[in-house]
């Protein structure tokens, strides 16, 4: 994608590319694998991801799938970074 401005493409980049290992919003882990993947959490740390394929829904998002390193846990039946937003 190129970078284009939000008015005149209509999508606008997300600033903070993350890969989300588990979402609770404000719930506790349900079980031992999300309490796991809980435990093992360390905020801001860097990692190398493939990225293996694009999804675009248009007009609404754009992910790129990916794959995280051996060991790295993540409760996501499928692992993205969102790329952008319209």
């Amino acid at each position: 994608m190129l970078k284009q401005d939000k008015e005149s493409s209509g999508w606008e980049r997300v600033s903070d590319y993350h890969l989300t290992q588990l979402f609770l919003g404000s719930k506790e882990p349900r079980d031992d694998e999300q309490w796991a993947v809980y435990n093992s959490f360390q905020a801001n740390k860097e990692v190398d991801l493939t990225i293996q394929g694009f999804l675009v829904v248009e007009g609404k998002i754009a992910v790129g799938i990916c794959f995280p390193p051996k060991g790295y846990k993540v409760e996501n039946p499928l692992p993205h970074v969102t790329i952008a937003i319209n």
